[in-house]
């Protein structure tokens, strides 16, 4: 694979099979073109900029992948952008075709953030991004309460999206031809230390969200009364726990390093940490029985929270001073919170690998693939969309 810059930066092909106008086809499976480090590639704590045109397809039998990462791992040093695509963590799909673009110099949050309760909540079983925003399910106890979907709006707001669900849980939810679905359970979680639940209102149905207070009943699954983790963020592997409902992050080999401990209801018999998402740059956990959510920030992150539509998409990644950018077809869609670039010195000896990261191989075409030692202006950013 030949660099066409003149800094010679020259690659070998991993499999990946290449076409002259359809560029580099990656299988999802084993393909990846990896690069020598060098001089040229060290981003250190300048700006950079990262453009590629990318094509996926609407109909997928595996994760989409990594896009491309200079990450070190074992100092958790480094940069990757990748497209989120998590089914059936927990019981819910968390990220759905969303663009993750992360740096990281080993630093992490102090302590996780308190995001508040939705509702009555005992329990978050389910968190999903969908069209922009983090959607939560919830177990609620009582006679007269029933499982929720929650919409977050920053802060510890959370506004009820009005679910026609009649059962105590929404332990499903799913992002699915561009529409959210939720699905309801009955269900007596003796075994979490609690007693026999008075709302016996069977589950077994599934809602599609249609907008502000609005569902559409999709029906029953047959006779069934249910519908029934771990996520990768920023180059790294979090695993939320039970009983004692604390989050752990894994450093290799046989190590987990706790980060914090995020349910401490006295008395409980069984406390965890069941649902976890990404959204808005951060890592976001559920509970139980405290029913709070928390966020967790490691690194620097912007993440696009729509679904990227499938097909060929421009996608440019830019550090640019103290932010983090997005772009897709030319437009800006993320950016990170605001830092100190002195603090994210990505200097590590790692090769640059094309189409696999810490997540998983790619699964999709590339071409154009562009890497600049500076960050594009936004004109710079729309021309290169627009080339073919």
């Amino acid at each position: 694979c030949k660099d066409s810059s003149g800094r010679g930066n020259h690659g070998t092909n991993c499999g990946a099979t290449f076409d002259a106008r359809q560029g580099a086809t990656f299988d999802g499976i084993d393909d990846y073109i990896e690069v020598p480090h060098s001089k040229s590639l060290d981003f250190g704590i300048k700006d950079f900029s990262i453009a590629v045109r990318l094509h996926t397809t609407a109909e997928l039998d595996d994760t989409l992948g990594d896009i491309l990462s200079k990450y070190d791992p074992a100092i958790r040093t480094g940069t990757t952008l990748s497209i989120m695509n998590y089914p059936g963590v927990a019981s819910a799909q968390p990220n759905f075709r969303n663009l993750f673009f992360g740096i990281d110099a080993a630093r992490i949050d102090y302590e996780w953030f308190d995001c508040g309760r939705p509702g009555d909540a005992l329990s978050i079983l389910a968190l999903a991004v969908h069209d922009g925003k983090l959607y939560a399910g919830t177990f609620e106890a009582g006679h007269d309460k029933v499982g929720h979907v929650y919409r977050y709006e920053g802060g510890t707001k959370w506004v009820d999206c009005a679910c026609p669900n009649v059962c105590n849980m929404i332990p499903a939810l799913a992002v699915y031809d561009g529409k959210l679905y939720a699905g309801g359970t009955r269900r007596n979680i003796v075994h979490d230390g609690m007693s026999i639940l008075p709302n016996q209102n069977p589950g077994g149905k599934v809602y599609r969200y249609e907008g502000g207070t609005q569902w559409t009943d999709c029906g029953r699954l047959g006779d069934e009364t249910e519908i029934e983790g771990m996520v990768v963020y920023n180059g790294k592997l979090f695993a939320g726990t039970l009983p004692l409902a604390r989050v752990y992050r894994y450093d290799g080999g046989t190590t987990w390093n706790y980060t914090g401990n995020l349910d401490l209801t006295p008395g409980a018999k069984y406390r965890r940490v069941w649902p976890l998402a990404v959204y808005n740059g951060k890592l976001f956990a559920g509970t139980l029985p405290s029913g709070h959510v928390f966020s967790l920030e490691a690194g620097k992150c912007a993440t696009y929270d729509r679904a990227l539509a499938p097909g060929w998409r421009h996608v440019a990644a830019l550090r640019a001073g103290g932010l983090l950018k997005l772009y897709v077809d030319g437009k800006c869609v993320a950016r990170s919170s605001a830092f100190n670039g002195r603090d994210y010195d990505l200097s590590n000896p790692q090769p640059l690998k094309i189409g696999l990261g810490q997540h998983d191989y790619f699964n999709g075409k590339m071409k154009d693939l562009r890497i600049y030692n500076r960050a594009l202006g936004e004109a710079e950013v729309r021309a290169l969309s627009k080339r073919r």
